[in-house]
């Protein structure tokens, strides 16, 4: 490489270095411009200070929205109530506009015919109004001037997104101002009658037509169904219509009351020991009512309420929700047998012959199960007899007498000491006078299905089949404590086959239970059948032959 080369890199490197400075230097100053202009277009003004803003479009259908408290309310077109997050997002979102460059406020701009214009006012009495032109020729933003300025400012358009919106969507859909858990009381009004349910303490029962415990599951559907009641569209402001839409004789009504339940008084409590002070009111019960639907379709029901006096559009699902018979919402819980306190159960079976898939022949079988009772033991297990006997035998007895002696000493031995090693069982199948261990977790596992017995429905009359497949009758003993007399609880369970639930009776009830407490009922309750492993007896010791003809 020459020496002219050389001069001619060192000048080439020189101008590229300069370049790079050049332009990191028109960089940064472009960025410090940048963070020069980019500010807020609102100075001084946070969200949490806006107290009331209204939003008119072009064509003048403006929406009014303003504080009323902690809440917001819409105060144009109509009043009422609003949701909070909505209105928050959208105070934010002009509270929060940056502006990053300027431009003359012209015809160019827009501004001379505003799209829109946002009055904001707040707390401390300030108010602004912001007037919206049209969009950028290039980039997503959008010209805004504030107040009187000469200068239009460069916004993200954005801004368009949040104040287009309808006023529905500021709306508040809830019909209902009431949480579920304030209520005390539904009636609910229907064209088959009326069913009322009311609260006491923390349990729900049926009131009317007919006085029973409620499946608390049941009820906070109705509650959270009712409650929860949120329009799907606005139909009317007023209720002035209400025959057009049927609710001048609405098909059902509802009725939710938050009135503290009465309280009942022990036994024995003077009437002297009331409160002395009651509440001077009582909160004012909510009315929903239900109208037609609203097409063919049946998606949505008209709804008005006491608290909202307008017609919207709601999901018709609330209707199924509500629409109960009493049995549908019985407590599940049709017994409970206390283990503990169980003496003896009897059951009879009654199954009828099938040919397929197998042929099996029509059994009949009784079983019955007895809690052991067992007397005290004798600390040690008597030992004389069996050493009297080896010493009294004859001298001169023969070796086969002998043999066959020791086989019974040693078979005696073994009886009286099995009990030792052998610990009976809690519980005893009875056959006439006999009786003969059971197998514990077996019974345990069928009493666990009794503690509670829960329906999976109620049915209004018994379910009976023309041909069912086995029925069940199931009788349990139970011992009161303090020497009260036994009790006897009878359930009849029939099979209507075809893996359908089994359908059982029990003091007037007929209901549907799972299948799978028919196998705790048709098996071996006996130890060692089938899964257990307790060992077979030993075998009973041979006779000992008889002594030869003659013999002294």
């Amino acid at each position: 490489m020459n020496f002219k080369t050389t001069i001619v890199l060192i000048a080439l490197l020189a101008v590229a270095g300069l370049v790079v400075l050049l332009t990191n230097k028109k960089a940064d100053e472009s960025a410090q411009q940048t963070a020069q202009t980019q500010q807020k277009l609102l100075a001084g003004v946070s969200s949490t200070d806006v107290d009331k803003i209204v939003v008119t479009p072009a064509d003048g259908k403006k929406i009014a929205l303003a504080k009323d408290g902690a809440n917001w309310k819409l105060t144009e077109p109509v009043a009422a109530p609003a949701q909070a997050f909505e209105v928050d997002s959208l105070v934010r979102a002009i509270t929060e506009l940056e502006t990053t460059n300027s431009a003359p406020a012209d015809a160019a701009t827009g501004l001379d015919k505003p799209r829109y214009t946002i009055d904001l006012a707040t707390t401390s009495g300030k108010s602004d109004t912001i007037t919206v032109g049209d969009k950028t020729a290039v980039g997503d933003s959008l010209y805004v001037k504030l107040n009187n300025d000469s200068q239009a400012k460069v916004v993200s358009a954005d801004l368009l997104e949040k104040i287009s919106k309808p006023a529905s969507t500021y709306r508040d859909p809830r019909m209902v101002d009431l949480s579920s858990g304030a209520v005390t009381k539904v009636t609910i009004k229907k064209p088959t009658g009326e069913l009322v349910l009311a609260k006491t303490g923390e349990n729900w029962n049926v009131v009317a037509p007919t006085p029973m415990p409620a499946e608390k599951s049941d009820v906070d559907d109705i509650l959270f169904a009712l409650t929860g009641v949120r329009a799907a569209e606005f139909v009317a402001e007023d209720t002035k219509d209400a025959k057009l839409y049927q609710l001048d004789q609405p098909r059902f009504t509802a009725i939710l009351s938050s009135a503290p339940a009465p309280t009942t008084l022990p036994v024995g409590v003077a009437a002297a020991s009331k409160p002395t002070t009651t509440p001077t009111s009582q909160p004012a019960d909510v009315v929903i009512k239900f109208g037609r639907y609203d097409d063919v379709m049946k998606k949505n029901v008209l709804v008005t309420t006491s608290q909202t006096p307008i017609v919207a559009k709601v999901a018709a699902t609330v209707i199924d929700t509500i629409n109960k018979k009493p049995l549908d919402i019985r407590d599940r819980k049709v017994l409970d047998i206390d283990a503990n306190l169980v003496s003896a159960i009897e059951i009879h079976s009654d199954i009828a012959a099938t040919t397929r898939p197998t042929t099996k022949p029509a059994v009949k079988k009784d079983v019955t199960i007895k809690r052991r009772h067992e007397a005290a033991a004798p600390a040690t297990a008597p030992s004389t007899k069996p050493a009297m006997v080896a010493s009294t035998a004859p001298a001169t007895k023969p070796a086969a007498t002998t043999q066959a002696t020791t086989k019974a000493t040693t078979t005696m031995a073994a009886a009286t000491t099995a009990p030792a090693t052998q610990p009976a069982t809690k519980w005893e199948v009875a056959s006439g006078s006999e009786t003969k261990a059971a197998d514990d977790s077996k019974v345990d596992s069928l009493l666990s299905q009794l503690h509670p017995l829960r329906a999976q429905k109620y049915l209004e009359a018994s379910t009976a089949t023309t041909q069912p497949t086995a029925t069940y009758t199931l009788r349990i003993t139970t011992q009161a404590a303090a020497g009260a007399a036994p009790k006897t609880d009878e359930i009849r369970l029939v099979d209507p086959g075809n893996s359908q639930p089994l359908v059982g009776t029990y003091n007037g009830l007929t209901f549907e239970v799972d299948r799978f407490l028919m196998d705790r009922l048709s098996g071996d309750f006996l130890k060692g059948s089938s899964s257990s492993n307790e060992a077979s007896p030993a075998p009973a010791a041979p006779e000992a032959p008889g002594a030869p003809f003659g013999a002294p």
